[in-house]
């Protein structure tokens, strides 16, 4: 099969869905699929080029609104390519999406759309909007495909709720290649892991909030943030306020070889999110062996609910005292990396997840 797959971010920017489209990209072209990637030149990079031996075409972006890059070239580029099988396009908040659309009626060709999960916004503007995206160009996008991916049964029924056909929507959860060692620690070094943007609906300021708690029971805890966004001069100046500055550590960007040695280091995962689809960092932590505390929220509910501790979002107390808990438990840590790691083996590798998307594939393809 030929397919395009379409993101309107790509690599070498960072973030959950654009490892998720370089991964399944590779695996694809591994089987001898041939795969072409379009997105957009965020952050400046050469436009044409190729990346592990994929074919990746970058169109500019001027304007970015609520960080969703307008790639109006992006369009040609989906028309230009016209003897490909299938348009893959990846998230359904995206503009790139729309115009994916738009191409798969102009050009006549398959369209599989995969929503990697809702967004919140916490300004009056941002949910005013988000909801009339919702109902009109977004249900008219998902109209257009022939098939739609969602990353879990909530997921697939909050998309029918918009009114998409239950028939086109197909759950198939994100995946991970498994490590092949495990390093689970028994609380020698008293630190904390997170890796996310830094970006609102990440909800970072809840664990810096959380972190104060944590520090009066256990005065050695170290927290390490692992990831990049616009808010970290606002967070950095968070954890000066609070006198977290030798506690708290904001990394940034690490190389794949900088996190697998922090997963490797860390007590326990945490992930304070107030929106998430299937968060590929708690695969990883899990599959590594590493316990959880994450929010408790829809796609992380239906899969992680007896496999990680959970707390409502946007509530530090209840975050550090599932810390604090889960620190001072030695059984609880045993017992959530054994069957964490389990879950992942069962229901979350790419060896699965590329078998679901291709017979997806090919169901489209079949007259």
């Amino acid at each position: 099969m030929k397919v395009l797959q379409v993101a309107s971010y790509f690599s070498p920017h960072i973030g959950g869905i654009e490892s998720h489209v370089q991964k399944l990209s590779t695996r694809l072209s591994g089987e001898g699929h041939e795969v072409t990637i379009l997105t957009t030149d965020i952050p400046p990079s050469k436009r044409e080029g190729r990346i592990g031996g994929i074919e990746v075409h970058r169109y500019g972006a001027p304007i970015r609104p609520l960080g969703n890059p307008l790639a109006i070239g992006l369009l040609g580029g989906l028309l230009s390519h016209r003897d490909f099988d299938i348009i893959h396009s990846h998230d359904e908040h995206a503009f790139t999406t729309n115009l994916s659309a738009l191409a798969s009626h102009v050009g006549n060709r398959h369209l599989v759309v995969s929503c990697h999960g809702r967004l919140v916004y916490t300004a009056p503007y941002g949910r005013m909007i988000l909801g009339a995206y919702e109902r009109t160009l977004m249900r008219s996008t998902l109209g257009s495909a022939d098939a739609i991916i969602a990353l879990s049964e909530s997921d697939k029924h909050y998309l029918s709720a918009l009114g998409v056909e239950l028939d086109r929507i197909n759950v198939i959860p994100n995946a991970i290649d498994l490590p092949t060692r495990i390093s689970p620690n028994e609380g020698e070094s008293d630190l904390i892991l997170c890796v996310s943007q830094l970006l609102q609906r990440k909800g970072i300021e809840i664990l810096i909030e959380a972190m104060q708690e944590v520090h009066e029971v256990h005065r050695d805890v170290k927290l390490l943030i692992v990831g990049e966004g616009e808010r970290k001069d606002e967070l950095l100046k968070m954890c000066h306020q609070r006198g977290l500055e030798e506690v708290i550590t904001l990394k940034g960007r690490a190389s794949e070889d900088e996190l697998e040695e922090a997963y490797g280091a860390c007590d326990l995962l945490v992930l304070p999110s107030f929106a998430e689809g299937v968060p590929t960092v708690i695969l990883e932590a899990m599959a590594r062996g590493k316990p959880v505390v994450a929010t408790d929220i829809p796609g992380v509910r239906e899969y992680f609910r007896d496999t990680a501790i959970l707390i409502p979002p946007g509530e530090p107390h209840a975050l550090g005292e599932a810390i604090v808990r889960v620190m001072d438990d030695k059984q609880l840590r045993r017992r959530l990396s054994l069957e964490g790691r389990e879950l992942v083996e069962r229901r979350f590798t790419w060896d699965i997840a590329v078998r679901q998307i291709v017979d997806l594939y090919r169901r489209v393809l079949s007259p």
